[in-house]
């Protein structure tokens, strides 16, 4: 068993599976390794995340940046990512089964 924020091999299970899809597809094209897709994913969501919040706080400054955070209420592709009064995001968790060199959702939040 393991546990995923994103599953490319099932990205209708994405908070926002349209874009998951292109995300997906578009590693494909880029012919990356497999391996780095759930990484990969991450880090897109971080720099969506920073670019809202840019654009929410009016510019690029710290505290402008911190100020847009606090309003961030996005689609990513690993979460909805509206931060919480502790300032966390809440992940879409995946539980995936690997059996026979296959994954199998088992659960998805």
């Amino acid at each position: 068993y393991h546990i995923l924020f994103f599953a490319g091999f099932a990205p209708e299970t994405a908070p926002n599976p349209e874009q998951a899809k292109i995300f997906v597809d578009t590693w494909n094209q880029k012919g990356w390794t497999w391996d780095g897709i759930a990484e990969g994913s991450r880090g897109y969501d971080a720099i969506l995340t920073l670019v809202e919040a840019i654009q929410l706080g009016g510019g690029g400054s710290r505290e402008q940046i911190r100020a847009g955070l606090e309003k961030v209420d996005i689609m990513g592709l690993t979460a909805h990512i509206k931060f919480d009064a502790t300032h966390d995001a809440q992940p879409n968790i995946i539980l995936v089964e690997i059996k026979d060199g296959k994954s199998q959702i088992v659960s998805c939040d």
